[in-house]
C-alpha cells in the first residue's frame, strides 16, 4: 500500500493534522534568533500604503521612511545546514504587478541561483552538493506567514528540510501540512516539514495571531477606524490579513524582532547540532551582522550590492 492509499477518505481535519515537532530547548533557541531576525528585517523594510499613497491610512504606523507599497509585509530567510544565514526575500506582488511574487518562492529561486555560482552574503558558503536536485536538502526556510499553495509547492519542488512559520494563515488551509502528509515517506519527492512559530516558542507568533484576530473583528463590525480612506471621502474595511500587516499592530510587533534580536539572552551559547555547526552564540553574531547587512545592501529583497 503506497503511503497515499491511507488518505484516501480522510477528512480535512485528519489530512491537516501533523504530531507536534519535539525541538529540545536549545534547538528552539536556535529558531528565535533566526525569528526575531526576519521580524527585524520586516520592520526595516515595512511599507504600509496598500491601496496607493494618495490615500488616508488610519491603522497605519506613521512616519515610516518609505511608505510607497512594493508588495506585502510577508518575508521569508534561508538558513543552511551549518547555521548560515544565506539570504532574505519579501513579497513583490505590487512591484512586478503579480500575485505570484511571494517572499518564498522568490527566495528559492534566489538561492537556488546563488548555490551554484557558489556566492552568498559572505561569500563562504560550505560543502556545496554537486546536484541541483539535492542543493536545498539541508536548508531552512523562516517566512513570517504560514506558506500557500504555491510557495509549498516550489519548496517541495526544491527540496527544502523544513519551514519555520511565524504567523498563521487561515486562508491557505494549512497546506503545507497536507501536502507533506501526502509526501511524507513516498520515497521521491517531499515536501518541507512545517513547524509552526508555537513549537519554537517564539512569543511573537501568539502576539501576532492575536493582534489579527482583533483587527479581523474590528473591521468585520466596522466599529472604529476604518483599513483606509479614499479622497472622495470613501472608507474601506477590510480584514485581509494583507491589510493586517499594514497596519501599526502588526508593524510594532515586527519591530521587537530588533530589540529581541540586540537583546538575546543565550541560555545554550555553545549547542551546535553538529561539529560543523556554528554555536548558538555565533549564530547570533551571524543574524546581528546579517540585519547589519541586510538594512545597507539587502534592497528588500532586490538585487543586493546595488
Amino acid at each position: 500500500m503506497s503511503n497515499l492509499d491511507q488518505w484516501k477518505n480522510k477528512t480535512v481535519e485528519e489530512l491537516i493534522n501533523r504530531p507536534k515537532v519535539e525541538l529540545s530547548p536549545q534547538e528552539m533557541e536556535r529558531r528565535q534568533i533566526y525569528s526575531s531576525l526576519l521580524f527585524a528585517i520586516t520592520a526595516y523594510y515595512f511599507n504600509g500604503n496598500k491601496y496607493g499613497d494618495n490615500n488616508n491610512y488610519p491603522l497605519n504606523p506613521k512616519n515610516l521612511k518609505s511608505d510607497s507599497y512594493l508588495g506585502h509585509n510577508i518575508a521569508a530567510l534561508a538558513v543552511n545546514k551549518h547555521g548560515e544565514v544565506i539570504d532574505f526575500e519579501f513579497n513583490h506582488n505590487r512591484l512586478f504587478s503579480s500575485s505570484v511574487e511571494h517572499a518564498e518562492s522568490r527566495l528559492i529561486r534566489r538561492v537556488f541561483s546563488l548555490t551554484q555560482v557558489h556566492n552568498s552574503w559572505k561569500d563562504d558558503a560550505q560543502d556545496l552538493p554537486k546536484k541541483y536536485g539535492n542543493l536545498l536538502s539541508e536548508v531552512s526556510v523562516y517566512t513570517t506567514l504560514e506558506s500557500c499553495t504555491q510557495c509549498t509547492g516550489i519548496m517541495t519542488l526544491g527540496d527544502v528540510k523544513n519551514v519555520i512559520y511565524l504567523q498563521d494563515d487561515a486562508g491557505m488551509y494549512h497546506i503545507g501540512n497536507i501536502v507533506k502528509n501526502l509526501t511524507d515517506g513516498q520515497g521521491f519527492i517531499e515536501a518541507p516539514l512545517p513547524i509552526s512559530g508555537i513549537e519554537i516558542e517564539f512569543d511573537l507568533y501568539d502576539e501576532l495571531n492575536d493582534a489579527f484576530i482583533q483587527f479581523k473583528t474590528q473591521q468585520r463590525s466596522k466599529e472604529g477606524l476604518p483599513f483606509v480612506v479614499f479622497p472622495n471621502g470613501e472608507e474601506k474595511y477590510t480584514s485581509s490579513i494583507t491589510s493586517f500587516l499594514c497596519t501599526k499592530e502588526a508593524y510594532n510587533i515586527f519591530k521587537k524582532g530588533l530589540d529581541k534580536l540586540e537583546g538575546f539572552e543565550l541560555n545554550y551559547a555553545d549547542f551546535q547540532p553538529n561539529e560543523k555547526a556554528m554555536s548558538n552564540k555565533e549564530v547570533l553574531e551571524e543574524c546581528v551582522s546579517f540585519y547589519a547587512y541586510a538594512t545597507s545592501m539587502g534592497k528588500r529583497g532586490t538585487p543586493h550590492r546595488m
